[in-house]
């Protein structure tokens, strides 16, 4: 019996500590809501703008948003979100940006000003110092 609570707390333990990962916690909204949620937390939004036949944007989605570094960097400064600039409203906000490569990604302020962009993927760190270099503000 104190072997099957034991496994059940490991379990329960490791259950909890990946679901407390350090990703990228992108939000599921629209562009007016990520525009509202920026302007609330005093936060810029940082947009990934992707295509899903992407190979660097896959690489991106797999290696570098779930790295800790990288979640704790963004999600601490900027509301992020992610489109695709092929569904949805993605071939308007790849209009409205000028978005021709993949992937861009997008520092814009509350009122959907692009104040910083970075083209193309990278490892994390490099990923972290690109983002900083295009955008000085963050931390």
């Amino acid at each position: 019996m104190r072997k099957l609570l034991f496994v059940l707390v490991a379990l329960f333990v490791s259950a909890a500590a990946m679901a407390q990962s350090g990703g990228v916690a992108f939000r599921d909204a629209d562009f007016a809501a990520a525009k509202k949620a920026a302007a609330s937390e005093g936060k810029p939004i940082f947009m990934d703008a992707y295509a899903s036949w992407c190979g660097p944007c896959k690489y991106m989605t797999t290696n570098v948003f779930t790295h800790d570094a990288v979640g704790k960097f963004i999600n601490d400064n900027f509301v992020p979100v992610k489109y695709d600039m092929e569904k949805g409203e993605g071939p308007k906000l790849r209009g409205d940006y000028g978005v021709t490569a993949y992937p861009t990604f997008l520092i814009i302020d509350s009122n959907g000003k692009e104040l910083a962009r970075v083209v193309g993927s990278a490892p994390a760190e490099e990923f972290i110092a690109k983002i900083k270099a295009a955008y000085p503000k963050a931390k």
